[in-house]
């Protein structure tokens, strides 16, 4: 049994996991390139970094010198699916992030460990 799971909650009767699928919702907005995300106390760059998936993007804390990078870069392997994969978007996009390396000193990615400076990959 998955650490999450208890034993009261069961697959409900008729599901069909093969089929199955989260739904999709509207948004609100769409975030571009180069938008700030003001949550009050800390504003967000949106830098947008196509490749790993279409939409991606990463949130540069420009104040805290902290670049979170979400799936667009982390320590360890690259799942690549060729249905969502573009790997030349992929490798521009490290290359955009690269060339703003002075910009930030710790990498908060969505897997694996957050990078500090002095221990890049």
């Amino acid at each position: 049994m998955h650490g999450c799971c208890r034993a009261s909650q069961e697959i409900p009767e008729g599901f069909d996991a093969s089929t199955w699928k989260i739904p999709p919702v509207e948004p609100t907005s769409l975030l571009e390139d180069g938008d700030l995300v003001d949550l009050g106390n800390r504003a967000l760059e949106v830098i947008y970094t196509p490749g790993h998936s279409p939409g991606s993007i990463c949130l540069l804390d420009k104040k805290n010198r902290i670049l979170f990078t979400g799936d667009t870069f982390f320590p360890g392997p690259l799942y690549a699916y060729p249905e969502d994969v573009n790997i030349d978007d992929y490798i521009a996009s490290l290359e955009k992030l690269k060339g703003r390396m002075d910009e930030y000193d710790y990498l908060c990615s969505g897997h694996n460990e957050n990078i500090g400076r002095k221990r890049r990959v």
